[in-house]
């Protein structure tokens, strides 16, 4: 398994906000990469080790990916009326069939987290606020709390992960 040191490492490097990313002089004092340079990690594990890194930074992109093309879509809708209100129902139905697609659901949970800034469960309007400074979408309260409006379809004042889907 990836050792919590390693775990820390790839996840400080591939953070999406730019001034919580850690530098490269960072990363290079970060307490696995003194462990790798003093060779005290295993040397049958580092191959795997790789491997599951580059699962590990794919899956972070793929996040951050839809993460942004979720935003966008929200930014970008014009006619905020001629959206379907989906009922609780219709959301279930949904939700199970992207529970299907092992793969689609992995990544909407990924980029759900990484817009649940606070990893409370619920995206809040602070989250979506954050999120789309880190990107650079950002324009007023009023669009966000319209974004939060219209896509908070169970009106409970946050985004659950059902609505995100």
């Amino acid at each position: 398994s990836i050792s919590e040191d390693a775990q820390q490492l790839v996840t400080r490097m591939l953070c999406l906000d730019p001034t919580e990313r850690i530098t490269a002089g960072e990363a290079l004092e970060d307490t696995w990469m003194k462990r790798w340079r003093q060779g005290d990690l295993p040397s049958e594990d580092l191959t795997a080790l790789q491997g599951r890194l580059k699962q590990l930074r794919m899956s972070t992109i793929i996040g951050a990916i839809t993460s942004l093309t979720a935003l966008n879509k929200m930014r970008s809708e014009q006619d905020w009326e001629a959206i379907h209100k989906v009922l609780k129902e219709e959301a279930d139905v949904r939700l199970e069939m992207i529970v299907q697609d092992s793969n689609r659901l992995e990544g909407l949970k990924h980029s759900f987290n990484m817009l649940d800034r606070d990893k409370s469960g619920r995206i809040s309007l602070n989250n979506l606020r954050d999120s789309m400074h880190a990107m650079g979408k950002y324009k007023d309260e009023e669009d966000l709390n319209s974004m939060m409006k219209h896509f908070d379809l169970f009106g409970t004042g946050d985004i659950c992960f059902q609505e995100y889907c």
